[in-house]
């Protein structure tokens, strides 16, 4: 949210906010209007630095046939094409984990600190970690990626029992 007015009034204008918005507004504008924003290219150049500055490697030569988002972190050509079939498996039970994030919400929320503690650490402490030095052991890489939508999975049945029980309880 953009501060229009303060709460403090004084005489002085917010002329260093205004110069602020001012350039992010034309920034935006000669973004949206340079022919590298309809081909992809101006996201590639911008997110390309990172990995240029930090690994100190050149890009692969078909950089425009792979996700932006694969070149942030690294440029080992290996590593990018293997990149949006391991975001797929990590992402792959997204829609089931709300389940979870509702459930140590609202045990937090209803002041039931030791239930929240254990959901909140459920996906990463309990089940993420084991499942990611069990699982390459029988699948082999692609064993790191199943462990995260695995590790949703149980961490929300857990959770959904906890929910349940709570239910119960108060009910009766």
């Amino acid at each position: 949210m953009i501060p229009l007015k303060d709460d403090i009034p004084t005489l002085n204008k917010p002329i260093v906010r205004n110069y602020i918005l001012a350039i992010c507004v034309i920034v935006f504008i000669l973004q949206i209007m340079s022919p590298g924003y309809r081909s992809g290219e101006l996201f590639y150049s911008y997110g390309l630095i990172p990995s240029v500055l930090f690994a100190n490697q050149q890009l692969p030569e078909n950089i425009y046939a792979i996700p932006a988002i694969a070149t942030i972190f690294t440029s080992d050509a290996a590593l990018i094409k293997e990149t949006p079939k391991a975001l797929l498996y990590v992402f792959l039970a997204t829609p089931v984990i709300t389940a979870q994030l509702v459930g140590s919400a609202y045990f937090q929320a209803a002041g039931k600190a030791l239930p929240a503690l254990i959901l909140t650490l459920l996906k990463q402490g309990f089940f993420l970690i084991p499942l990611v030095y069990i699982l390459p052991k029988f699948f082999g890489l692609q064993g790191v990626w199943y462990s995260f939508p695995v590790a949703d999975i149980l961490a929300t049945i857990v959770t959904l029992i906890f929910l349940r029980l709570e239910v119960r309880k108060n009910l009766n």
